[in-house]
């Protein structure tokens, strides 16, 4: 397996940083890009930046359905600007879930 299939995200944009931002070059040239809020982008940039250090190995971290109630919950909190509660005590799928509903 490669190095930098091993390497978080953010690690592997270090190593080449000779591109944009995915983030950036998706919103410049998608015409399907949803309009966000700062404030929501803010909240899921601290949900995924969480997942991203703390569940980074989580098997099937996006692809397997988190807790409803959880996902709800989570969902409610990045309605209100800067009100993310602490995140630990949450199942990472159900956070993971709540970052994809968000960007649907």
């Amino acid at each position: 397996m490669a190095t930098s299939a091993l390497l978080s995200p953010r690690a592997a944009f270090r190593k080449t940083n000779s591109s944009p931002p995915p983030l950036t070059t998706v919103a410049s040239t998608s015409s399907s890009v949803t309009s966000i809020p700062l404030s929501m982008l803010a909240t899921l940039t601290r949900l995924v930046q969480f997942l991203d250090e703390n569940h980074l190995e989580e098997e099937g971290l996006y692809g397997k359905s988190g807790v409803g109630l959880e996902r709800k919950e989570i969902l409610r909190f990045c309605k209100i600007p800067g009100n993310l509660p602490d995140l630990s005590p949450y199942s990472p799928h159900s956070i993971a879930s709540a970052v994809k509903e968000v960007g649907d």
